[in-house]
């Protein structure tokens, strides 16, 4: 089988979420996902990932009902501008605007949270029904990719965008793994860090580390960033001889592929070239 570094370091550094303020929170509240068809799927959530992707539509149905709940009273008090219970809700900043339901539009936003006032009729009360809602729902990842997690909707530190800006490197220290996500909200990879035979977890400087590693990282430069998982402290002296010594074989095994590629490539265009002057001889 080919040695896959990335997928090895998953491997040999599990990490247990069960007792984590994530999934707690995800257990606690994933009745939220039945509500609809369209995040029925969240409820089987199993990676850390997944949950975090799950928390965020369910902090999003959370605003959606809080502030349904709100509508009469709004309309009562002919409520019009940024309610004061804004801080009551989960949120990202969009520009100006709020985004508390993010898989919704930037206008229903709006309305949910500023003119909430509106959801108490026709035809905004009605996103209460799953019909309506499956008109209106957008995926939200797709919508807002990484910067979705780079909001209140989750408890991640951001590190540093990639060179080109898409993608993103966050940290989640409670669970000390490293989540590269895409413009598109999807998990390019997820590197985590501290593995059973390291002696001491030296948490020091942490963050300022984990950007360093990050930055090689997306120097795309797999000898180099297993030189900085150990360098750093981030793996022990057993793990990081054998990621070096199988990422060393492996990408000898590539080179020797690519060698025989490029030797059967030139043996086809010397062919096409002697069959051309054949060709022309006959002319």
């Amino acid at each position: 089988m080919k040695f896959n570094l990335f997928n090895y370091l998953f491997y040999a550094i599990p990490k247990h979420i069960e007792d984590t303020r994530a999934k707690r929170f995800f257990d606690l509240h994933s009745n939220y996902l039945a509500l609809f068809q369209e995040t029925h799927h969240y409820q089987e959530a199993r990676t850390n990932f997944e949950v975090i992707q799950a928390n965020i539509i369910i902090k999003g149905l959370m605003n959606k009902k809080f502030l349904e709940n709100k509508a009469s009273l709004a309309k009562k008090t002919g409520l019009t501008t940024l309610p004061s219970y804004l801080k009551h809700l989960t949120y990202m900043k969009n520009g100006d605007d709020y985004i508390a339901l993010p898989f919704f539009s930037k206008t229903i936003n709006k309305h949910y949270v500023i003119d909430t006032k509106s959801l108490a009729d026709l035809p905004y009360r009605a996103l209460r029904t799953q019909k309506t809602f499956s008109s209106f729902y957008e995926n939200p990842f797709e919508k807002y990719g990484y910067k979705l997690f780079d909001s209140m909707f989750t408890n991640w530190i951001p590190v540093m965008k990639s060179p080109m800006g898409d993608s993103m490197a966050f940290v989640d220290l409670e669970v000390d793994t490293i989540y590269i996500v895409t413009d598109q909200g999807t998990l390019e990879r997820a590197i985590p860090y501290f593995d059973q035979f390291l002696e001491i977890q030296n948490r020091k400087h942490l963050l300022d580390k984990i950007k360093q590693l990050v930055e090689t990282y997306y120097s795309f430069d797999k000898i180099k960033f297993i030189d900085s998982l150990f360098s750093l402290g981030f793996i022990s002296f057993k793990l990081y001889s054998y990621l070096k010594q199988e990422e060393i074989k492996a990408q000898r095994k590539e080179n020797k592929a690519l060698e025989k590629a490029e030797k059967e490539i030139k043996k086809e265009i010397e062919k096409e070239e002697e069959d051309d002057k054949d060709d022309q001889k006959d002319i």
